[in-house]
């Protein structure tokens, strides 16, 4: 529910500050800086999926933190440029977006050809599974020096 609140908030900051740079003639959908928000969006996501899958049994836990990890950066980029910094561009959000799509489906098949199409234990597995290190507690009882 944060979370929504969050994207919702991000969403209604970058629509209120950002000046009508969409509809320049400057901002193209195919213009040179839409391959550099399609690539870093790509890369983004799919290293997120890299580095998070080994920790899931289930393959869709990934694609949702890749996702969300994607996403928030293509969002802050636009963030970022509607602050001043640059020109924000919901072509250039699009292009994120795409990328993130891209990237996951790449990193989703890498990891099917590797492990095959079953969950990565083996079996299927129906429940969100993350696999915990092990922890074990040492409790020091102390003795008072007054007692």
């Amino acid at each position: 529910m944060l979370g929504r609140s969050v994207a919702f908030v991000t969403l209604g900051v970058t629509i209120a500050t950002s000046r009508v740079a969409s509809a320049d003639e400057a901002d193209r959908w195919f213009g040179p800086d839409k391959g550099i928000h399609f690539g870093a969006s790509a890369a983004i996501s799919a290293a997120t999926y890299g580095v998070s899958a080994p920790h899931f049994d289930v393959r869709y836990a990934p694609l949702l933190i890749g996702a969300g990890v994607g996403i928030a950066a293509g969002v802050s980029k636009e963030v970022w440029d509607a602050g001043g910094y640059g020109t924000p561009s919901w072509k250039d959000f699009a292009w994120d977006a795409l990328g993130v799509a891209t990237g996951l489906v790449i990193a989703w098949s890498i990891d099917v050809l590797v492990h095959g199409r079953r969950a990565r234990s083996g079996r299927n597995v129906s429940a969100l599974r993350v696999r915990q290190p092990r922890v074990e507690a040492v409790f020091v009882r102390l003795r008072s020096p007054h007692r």
